[in-house]
């Protein structure tokens, strides 16, 4: 079934099963299967994450995190977690992650009214097991009480078998963007979304730097060569479109690591930056979209110079 992923407006969650359909194309589901159009709705829907107690490499091993906001001095907020809809956590301290209290989050101007939490998957594997997770937020805005509950967590163990067919972005946010509530200047903010699609497609392109002599001789001065890569994402929910487009692709430091079995190359947490979007396919029956993204390497250094 499709089903709508939502961010709330004063929260960030990251992280996200979709489909497994062929990377290269944006495939609409034919109206006899299962499926929910979810125009308007909210379905809910449970997210994949996988961790390996044998193997605390970052490659198999899932965090999520999570952020909140309030207002004002007088505003308390407490997080805790739940797995099968009991409650078996409070989450303030560094038992399951990395704890960020009220104050703790940065020096910019609001920041100091964030709250927020990291959760390493690998650590809640290892105290409780499998199972259906989530993250409450419990908050108190303006004397008002609010509460927030996360999308529901799936957590496995990893297999190269379960996590084939998706990528990895991890992300560090700093700066400000605009049409957040969330000001990330200097927080150097970690983020993770798996989402289904392919890291592939390496093309290298020359690019070169000449002049002409007075004999109209071509002469090199200096030329290079750039890699570029596609990230073809499937089907994904508007929401999480949204956070990809206008969140994690924004971060100042981007890493993809691929889990397809049939890639060429192996990539894993590979540095990269943004080149363009070049496709966008809107599933508008479906609430949801496809992209597919164009990168470069972050580290651009094959230059050949005929000068120092």
């Amino acid at each position: 079934m499709i089903s709508k992923f939502q961010i709330g407006s004063n929260q960030e969650t990251f992280g996200v099963q979709s489909f497994n359909l062929p990377c290269t194309t944006a495939n609409v589901p034919s109206e006899d299967e299962d499926i929910c159009a979810c125009a308007g709705v909210e379905c809910e829907r449970n997210l994949d994450v996988f961790a390996d107690l044998n193997d605390s490499s970052e490659k198999k091993n899932d965090k999520t995190s999570f952020l909140f906001k309030v207002f004002v001095p007088t505003d308390t907020g407490t997080m805790s977690l739940f797995k099968n809809g009991v409650e078996i956590a409070q989450l303030n301290n560094n038992n399951y992650g990395t704890y960020y209290a009220l104050g703790n989050l940065g020096s910019s101007y609001g920041q100091q009214f964030y709250l927020g939490y990291l959760v390493d998957w690998n650590l809640v594997l290892g105290l409780h097991g499998v199972g259906y997770y989530e993250i409450k937020a419990n908050l108190t805005i303006f004397g008002l009480p609010k509460e927030i509950l996360s999308e529901k967590y799936n957590l496995q163990k990893y297999s190269d078998e379960a996590v084939d067919g998706s990528v990895k972005i991890t992300t560090f946010q700093n700066g400000n963007i605009e049409s957040s509530p969330f000001d990330y200047t200097n927080m150097n903010w970690y983020q993770q979304i798996r989402i289904s699609g392919i890291f592939w497609n390496k093309q290298s392109e020359i690019i070169t730097d000449n002049y002409f002599t007075s004999n109209r001789t071509i002469t090199q001065i200096q030329d290079s060569i750039k890699y570029t890569y596609e990230l073809c994402i499937e089907f994904v929910q508007d929401s999480v479109s949204k956070f990809i487009i206008e969140n994690a692709i924004l971060s100042n430091e981007i890493y993809i690591t691929d889990y397809n079995f049939t890639n060429t190359t192996d990539y894993v947490n590979y540095p990269v930056n943004v080149e363009e979007i070049t496709d966008t396919t809107e599933l508008y029956k479906y609430n949801g979209r496809s992209h597919t993204i164009k990168f470069t390497d972050r580290t651009q250094n094959i230059r050949k110079r005929n000068y120092k």
